[in-house]
């Protein structure tokens, strides 16, 4: 029965844009998190650490939306959502 709801076939692409996501996401954290006191940084510097910046917002509603499509399937039960909240 679990096999009908979750489909275990894997796009090779959408997992090569999921590891993109991620590299994304790392990208966005070295960003805020590295250079948060750095004063003397050069403009060309600055706008190539913007535009870093914008693409971990960008991996992460990829990342989303990747996740949601492998889940859409899958039903929900208070049960396992109990389980997540007590894990938690």
């Amino acid at each position: 029965m679990i096999e009908k709801l979750y489909n275990k076939d894997r796009n090779s692409n959408i997992e090569a844009l999921r590891i993109i996501s991620i590299l994304l996401i790392i990208c966005h954290h070295y960003v805020i998190h590295g250079f948060s006191e750095v004063e003397n940084i050069s403009m060309m510097n600055q706008y190539l650490l913007g535009i870093l910046s914008l693409g971990g917002k960008l991996g992460v509603t990829c990342f989303m939306l990747i996740s949601g499509y492998y889940m859409i399937n899958i039903r929900f039960t208070v049960k396992k959502c109990l389980r997540i909240v007590f894990e938690v």
